[in-house]
């Protein structure tokens, strides 16, 4: 509760753009809510005045975007984005890195609604100022960051590690070699080379971010925990099922301090683990840990999502490693009814899910 209040203290005494700054540099931020009223209510009265004020009315459009991005209203967040590229026009000179930026964020958005063309005609625009303006600043690594996250989505990995190398090359002159960005840049490095079954280099790259993290950001933060939980997985991959078990748990310490059994990350590590204990034939603590996971899931995404089909099919075949072939058939069906809702009895993965349960 301190720490929330300091942060709003520092937060009102900031203009808008340093406003922005500082939210932008937080992944969660424990008084988001907080920042969108005192935001709507800013932009309010500035329209009850009638004053133009462009750069606060562009920072402000801006954080209401980034605030409705990271709860994945998307739309929305694009809304908000648009009102401050219509700003663009009636800013002064000197704020060319702040509209790349702008593109940048609305590149991410409309990744994630899979738009492509509109991905594609903010990455010509952010392209065309930072290249103009020089690369070597904060934005020309956010914006190749960016451009990689788009390659990955796109399944083209090659492109995706260069864009991304580009994005680590300009980071390392911007920031010193102990800033959290350079961390955020190797975990999606390793990401790119782990999917290219290149193990051994991710977990170098996983380790390398880890390592900054620890310094800069503590023992306890949600990225060390993701750092572990990628770490984890690599070492899970390769079949070191004690450094993997390891690496889970401390991920699974940090979440469940943070977050409680209410987060994504903590279902996956309950779900990991189980695989883990699965394939070294503990099947007792393989179902403890895939029924957590399963509990987690509901809590979080309620009945009706593809991981609860997938937390289904778990228990269902640790089950069937047991010989308890009703309890399993009991599973495996709710699984198949799960996806054929959500799917469609056509859909290929219910004739390889009906093949599974016969068998």
């Amino acid at each position: 509760k301190f720490k929330n209040e300091m942060l709003w203290i520092t937060y009102e005494k900031l203009d808008e753009k340093k406003q922005f700054e500082l939210l932008d540099t937080m992944d969660k931020c424990a008084i988001i809510n907080e920042i969108q009223v005192k935001v709507e209510k800013d932009l309010e009265e500035l329209d009850k005045r009638g004053e133009e004020r462009f750069i606060k009315r562009f920072f402000l459009n801006r954080t209401l975007g980034l605030i409705n991005k990271r709860v994945e209203k998307l739309e929305l967040a694009t809304t908000y984005y648009l009102k401050a590229e219509e700003l663009i026009p009636k800013l002064p000179e000197g704020m060319a890195y702040d509209v790349a930026d702008l593109y940048t964020e609305m590149i991410t958005a409309y990744i994630n609604q899979r738009k492509q063309d509109q991905v594609l005609k903010y990455i010509d625009k952010a392209l065309a100022i930072i290249q103009q303006q020089g690369e070597n600043h904060p934005v020309g690594g956010k914006l190749y960051l960016a451009i990689g996250y788009n390659y990955q989505i796109l399944m083209k990995h090659d492109e995706a590690l260069k864009a991304l190398e580009r994005s680590l090359e300009i980071r390392k002159k911007v920031y010193n070699e102990d800033h959290p960005t350079l961390a955020h840049t190797y975990k999606y490095i390793g990401t790119i080379l782990s999917t290219k079954e290149r193990d051994n280099e991710a977990l170098k790259n996983f380790e390398k971010a880890l390592n900054i993290e620890l310094k800069a950001l503590g023992k306890e933060h949600p990225e060390v925990g993701v750092s572990y939980y990628k770490i984890g997985r690599i070492y899970m991959k390769q079949l070191n099922n004690n450094e993997a078990l390891e690496n889970f748990h401390k991920c699974l310490k940090i979440y469940l301090k943070v977050y409680d059994d209410t987060h994504p990350t903590v279902a996956f590590c309950y779900q990991d683990i189980g695989h883990v204990y699965l394939s070294e034939g503990r099947n007792k603590e393989a179902l403890e840990y895939y029924q957590k996971s399963l509990d987690s899931r509901i809590k979080i995404y309620g009945e009706e999502h593809p991981y609860i089909a997938s937390s289904y099919y778990n228990i269902g075949n640790v089950y069937h490693s047991l010989r308890k072939n009703e309890k399993a058939l009991e599973y495996l069906q709710k699984s198949l009814d799960s996806r054929i809702k959500m799917l469609g009895e056509e859909h290929p993965q219910i004739a390889t899910h009906l093949t599974i349960i016969l068998d």
